[in-house]
């Protein structure tokens, strides 16, 4: 080594000296109760930004930390949040707008879409809730009609109240009954002036009848001029019953 101008003793003064560490390496406890919350925060923590993320990806719009908090239920604490809103900063998927001494978070929007396509999803998202309102309509008709039967059916007599009216339908025959076996058995004089006064009322009524019916029937006819439903719709929604509907036929 001389030869090339080296000086063996001098390189090896300028070598620095490597001695093994034998020091035996100090063993290291951690305590499982605390390496337990240590896990559990992490969890939590990991827990809470995946659902600030979903929440701001739902809502799209923006919030501060309080009001995210206040929506999440109080579920998770203020600090919390915001630990988790700085995280989810820090990687790029929420974007903050300082305005004051307020931090305003919102979720970022994905900029790889062009106008046309954000215009076709739109068009997309319209055609979609025409849709569904139309559906809407028509289930909120079907349901009016539902509550008009179930409210008919209710008004209507139970099975209960038929069997009661039918007893007192049945005592009221076999009273009449009697009554009429009676008067056959024992038919009762009816006086000349008696039966004139019943002619002359009979008479009376009748004609009062027949002149209320044509009162009222030429209001109706009148209305029915301008009225864009059919005569029988009128009288049904009127709530007017006529002889005929109820099966009566006027004397002559």
């Amino acid at each position: 080594m001389e030869r090339y101008g080296l000086d063996m003793n001098v390189e090896k003064s300028k070598m620095k000296k490597v001695t093994r560490n034998t020091n035996p390496v100090k063993k290291v406890t951690i305590d499982r109760k605390e390496f337990q919350k240590v896990e559990e925060f992490c969890y939590l923590g990991s827990k809470v930004t995946a659902n600030v993320l979903k929440y701001l990806g739902d809502q799209n719009r923006p919030y501060n930390a309080i009001d995210i908090a206040t929506n999440l239920h109080n579920e998770y604490g203020k600090t919390v949040v915001q630990k988790s809103l700085d995280k989810l900063v820090d990687q790029g998927k929420v974007i903050v707008k300082t305005y004051g001494k307020q931090k305003i978070y919102g979720i970022k929007q994905d900029s790889s879409k062009s106008f046309q396509d954000v215009s076709n999803e739109l068009k997309e998202l319209d055609a979609v809730d025409l849709k569904l309102t139309n559906e809407l309509q028509v289930c909120e008709k079907e349901l009016t009609s539902f509550q008009k039967n179930l409210k008919d059916l209710l008004s209507e007599p139970t099975t209960k109240d038929l069997h009661i009216h039918t007893s007192d339908i049945d005592s009221l025959i076999g009273v009449l009954n009697m009554k009429w076996t009676q008067i056959s058995e024992n038919p009762l004089q009816v006086s000349a002036e008696d039966k004139e006064r019943i002619i002359t009322d009979y008479n009376k009524h009748t004609k009062e009848w027949r002149k209320r019916k044509a009162i009222c029937m030429s209001m109706v006819e009148a209305i029915l001029e301008n009225y864009p439903k059919t005569k029988t719709e009128f009288l049904e929604e009127v709530g007017i019953e006529t002889d005929e509907s109820v099966g009566v036929t006027l004397p002559e």
